[in-house]
């Protein structure tokens, strides 16, 4: 450790990055977290330690807060959850599973606050959402085929 005392500033998020990738892994972390890290790869700089605390883990932690609070509270547009998840999720049980460990997540690393209710019931509109609008581009086929 003595070695990589300038690493020293990274120690507590190695847990909180664990908790988010590892013990409650979930499909939103991971993205957030490969699309910031992607922005970043762009600009070609190199970062140090400090960079990727402020570029890297707190937007991707601000992003994954925020997508739990719009959620939770009906302030996101069911169209933008379907450009975010759609493509990632075939089966119910697993948007409620990835929901509910980035929930797990952020309260275990943030607010210590562990509130799962609302999480089926949002998972249940998210799902009924996708499923009336296959039955739409369903019903649109058979008319464009008449």
């Amino acid at each position: 450790i003595k070695c990589f005392n300038s690493a020293e500033a990274l120690f507590p998020y190695v847990e909180k990055f664990f908790i988010f990738s590892e013990k409650y892994a979930n499909t939103f972390f991971e993205s957030f977290w490969l699309e910031t890290l992607s922005q970043i790869e762009q600009s070609k700089e190199v970062l140090t330690f400090q960079d990727v605390i402020d570029f890297v883990w707190k937007p991707v932690l601000y992003q994954c807060i925020q997508l739990l609070n719009d959620l939770k509270t009906l302030k996101i547009q069911l169209s933008d959850i379907d450009k975010l998840l759609k493509e990632k999720y075939s089966y119910k049980k697993s948007l409620t599973r990835d929901l509910e460990n980035l929930s797990k997540a952020v309260s275990e690393c943030c607010d210590g606050v562990k509130d799962l209710k609302w999480i089926k019931a949002v998972s249940d509109r998210i799902w009924q959402y996708w499923e009336l609008c296959s039955y739409g581009e369903a019903f649109l086929k058979i008319r464009d085929s008449l």
